[in-house]
């Protein structure tokens, strides 16, 4: 069995590279997309950690926009057409870590074998989505770049009707739903779903973060539902109430060491590299005490 672990980075070569360190495993490969805006000049020495690869098709990605949905969907494209057979597809970001061993990460999916992990709704999934609908119902024009692009927003969203979703079908998603670990048959559903909706990339392009939603509303609404495991195994916190996800420092390790998750975010090394030392001596003591996990 083998496991894509694609890697979605804009930054800080370094911090990616330590990420790719620590979960090596002869069975995993790891996919880089490479923000367009990127020099990837910076980043070349990662093929040299072994079975590390760029995405050639990259994307220009901006926050909140349908850009990063486009971006995961070539890059996930290219991995099934990588000729390499692969039991399952691991999206992560650049700031993402393992909180358990790479070991400890193959056996648990390896015992898994046909099932999808992402977060397809929330405990209070009716209070997410009334709070999120204007992602869908209103204009967005987050990837374009023309001068007065959000007065032009503003102006279609006062005179024209709510926009509707274009297919017959009821909505998922949460605000962890974008980080998720699928098997590559699901994968190849997505990506043959979405060539074959062409007006779904359409409507997609003025939506707000896609991502939280796109994925898991096709799937659930798809043959491979009974598949899916409402669990993204990541620990993430949202604790700070801010549109992005709290950046977890020293203070967090208790928490972290004590998680079942497998894998956590987000990281920034100029921040706190500290958290990241002591969960890679954990996982040294870990695998030393129990080295056939």
């Amino acid at each position: 069995m083998r496991v894509a672990h694609l890697i979605l980075a804009h930054t800080d070569p370094a911090q990616t590279g330590r990420l790719i360190g620590a979960m090596q495993h002869e069975a995993f490969d790891f996919y880089i997309h490479l923000d367009q805006k990127a020099d990837i000049a910076g980043f070349r020495f990662l093929t040299g950690l072994g079975r590390v690869r760029f995405i050639r098709n990259r994307v220009n990605i901006t926050w909140g926009g349908y850009s990063i949905v486009r971006a995961i969907l070539r890059s996930m494209d290219e991995i099934l057409n990588s000729g390499v057979t692969y039991r399952f597809i691991n999206l992560m970001s650049a700031q993402d870590y393992p909180i358990k061993s790479a070991q400890h990460l193959y056996a648990y999916l390896r015992a898994h074998e046909g099932c999808s992990f992402l977060s397809s709704s929330l405990p209070d999934g009716a209070v997410w989505w009334k709070e999120t609908t204007g992602r869908i119902t209103d204009y967005h024009f987050n990837d374009y770049a023309f001068r007065g692009r959000f007065l032009i927003q503003w102006g279609l969203n006062w005179i024209m009707p709510a926009r509707t979703f274009p297919l017959p079908v009821p909505l998922y998603g949460s605000n962890v739903a974008m980080w998720w670990t699928m098997d590559v048959a699901c994968a190849q559903y997505v990506v043959d779903f979405m060539k074959a909706n062409p007006q779904l990339d359409r409507f997609l392009k003025l939506t707000w973060a896609a991502d939280e939603f796109l994925i898991p509303t096709l799937l659930m609404n798809s043959p491979f539902r009974e598949q899916l495991v409402n669990d993204n195994l990541r620990y993430i916190d949202w604790s700070e109430g801010n549109a992005r996800p709290k950046t977890l420092r020293l203070s967090d390790l208790n928490s972290l060491l004590q998680s079942d998750k497998l894998i956590a975010r987000k990281f920034d090394a100029a921040i706190d590299a500290r958290v990241l030392d002591e969960i890679d001596a954990h996982i040294r003591g870990s695998v030393a005490d129990n080295p056939v996990e």
